[in-house]
């Protein structure tokens, strides 16, 4: 067909595959890649969060496949408070304090994941958040694999 382009990958632009990784749930969670902006603003008591990345690799250097990275990081209930809701930990929490930027660990189940931008976020109930921690590092989801 002289004349007509077909429409493969390589003739895909940049607005292309941001809306292929909305529609397919695509998102990253490289930490290389920076914060979105501007971040949606959540609703209420609310709060979005990034979750942490996966390692690609275990401790003594095997590899793990892009699928099973994929499924771990699905699985991940560590990440960064991104943005709160203007009433997030104001009702009857009065002893939880968040701020953005903290690394927080919610339940399992709960959340929706979503991706913004083309990067993986959870939106969350500031009651689903469980604790504070300090260093997401500690808190090797993988560690059975070592």
């Amino acid at each position: 067909m002289k004349g007509k382009k077909s429409k493969t990958l390589s003739n895909f632009n940049v607005a292309d595959v941001t809306s292929l990784n909305k529609i397919g749930g695509v998102g990253t969670t490289d930490a290389q890649i920076p914060d979105p902006t501007p971040l949606p603003v959540p609703h209420a008591w609310m709060v979005i969060v990034r979750p942490v990345p996966i390692r690609k690799a275990s401790k003594g250097g095997i590899l793990f496949s892009d699928n099973f990275v994929k499924d771990q990081q699905n699985l991940t209930t560590v990440g960064r408070v991104l943005i709160m809701g203007a009433d997030a930990f104001k009702v009857g929490q009065a002893s939880k304090s968040y701020d953005v930027g903290d690394y927080v660990v919610w339940s399992r189940m709960r959340g929706e994941r979503f991706v913004y931008k083309g990067v993986s976020l959870v939106i969350l109930a500031d009651d689903d958040i469980l604790m504070k921690v300090r260093a997401p590092e500690d808190l090797d989801p993988m560690k059975e694999l070592e």
